[in-house]
């Protein structure tokens, strides 16, 4: 206590000198200066961490950039220097030495077309389940790791239970992997790519499930809702899936949004007065039509009796010379629910004006 009371006395004698600028600078230049070197490095303010959002706040684009610290794991890593020899082996010999289960999955190649090759690995266990037909299958249980030249990171710390076989596609020499996380009657498809050598999970990460390369080059993904019918004092339900298409601009993922149009558009359509002839023929009410640029045609129509609403959907790919059914999820020529104008609004690419 003295001593606080001899600081204090001496503070107030030269108070004017203290309070100067040319005490503030030097006062300011001690306390910047021990602040700076008595932080460790991996409690340092940093940028390195980027996340973007959409305008509803929901996380669309994740990318760990530069700074593995900034992620939980149990090892310390070089951030600066290559430290793994690039190959599949030394990857996984690397991260079998720092993580305590079983790698039981994993994916070597050079995701973002630069040279060098990364990898992306589940850690975890298998756990078997049993399908409809008794036959046994087995699970993927675990954490998503990334692996390259400067050290491997968690990138998914939740254990998540997902099918089998993840899904690789390509696009543009960009190469990206999914883990479908399963569900009892559905599931959600987990994207990851690299960009400039990190990882990431782009704009179409977690929206849908299903995604796949169709026959037309096209990015599928399925819109899993519970549209099918709406009945009194209960409102909508019954389970649906729906197909939605994607494309990659080389920047990042687009979807075919769509432009309403109207019955007289359909029956411009050669042979398209087949359509609205069965429409009516079923006692069906059109409730709305969407064009996509990929040539996509959606129509809803809804169906109704006393106390419930029955929606279905009917979809069509026209080129401008031929058309044909495309088939829903149960290979009909007609689905359930209803077509949503854009999967992800933010993603999407709408017609201005249509073609035929």
């Amino acid at each position: 206590m003295k001593y606080i009371k001899q600081i204090f006395l001496l503070i107030w004698k030269h108070k004017e000198w203290l309070f100067s600028g040319i005490g503030l600078t030097i006062i300011s230049s001690i306390f910047s200066s021990n602040k700076i070197e008595n932080v460790p490095d991996d409690h340092k303010e940093t940028n390195d961490i980027k996340i973007e959002a959409d305008y509803k706040g929901d996380i669309y684009e994740n990318s760990i950039i530069n700074n593995y610290n900034t992620i939980n794991t149990n090892h310390e890593k070089n951030n600066t220097e290559k430290s793994i020899i690039m190959s599949e082996s030394k990857y996984l010999e690397y991260l079998n030495s720092i993580v305590d289960n079983d790698v039981i999955y994993h994916y070597y190649s050079d995701y973002d077309g630069d040279g060098s090759c990364e990898m992306f690995a589940l850690v975890g266990e298998t756990r078997p389940y049993t399908v409809v037909d008794e036959e046994e299958e087995k699970n993927l249980y675990g954490k998503i790791w990334f692996i390259n030249e400067y050290g491997a990171v968690e990138v998914e710390s939740d254990d998540i239970e997902y099918w089998e076989s993840p899904y690789v596609f390509s696009v543009d020499g960009n190469v990206f992997i999914t883990f479908e996380q399963a569900f009892t009657t559905g599931s959600l498809t987990y994207i990851w790519g690299v960009k400039n050598g990190e990882p990431y999970q782009p704009n179409i990460s977690k929206k849908g499930n299903g995604l796949k390369i169709n026959e037309f080059n096209e990015i599928e993904i399925t819109h899993s809702t519970y549209d099918m019918m709406y009945m009194d004092e209960i409102g909508k339900l019954g389970h649906t899936w729906k197909k939605y298409y994607f494309y990659f601009d080389g920047r990042t993922f687009r979807e075919y949004g769509g432009m309403k149009i109207s019955v007289s558009d359909i029956l411009n359509i050669p042979n398209g007065n087949m359509i609205i002839n069965e429409i009516n023929n079923k006692s069906c009410e059109i409730d709305s039509i969407f064009y996509r640029n990929n040539g996509i045609i959606n129509i809803n129509i809804s169906k109704e009796s006393k106390h419930e609403i029955n929606y279905y959907t009917i979809t069509i790919r026209y080129d401008g010379d031929n058309w044909g059914f495309v088939q829903s999820e149960f290979g009909r020529d007609y689905g359930r629910g209803t077509y949503l104008k854009e999967m992800i609004p933010s993603a999407a690419v709408s017609p201005k004006e249509y073609p035929y």
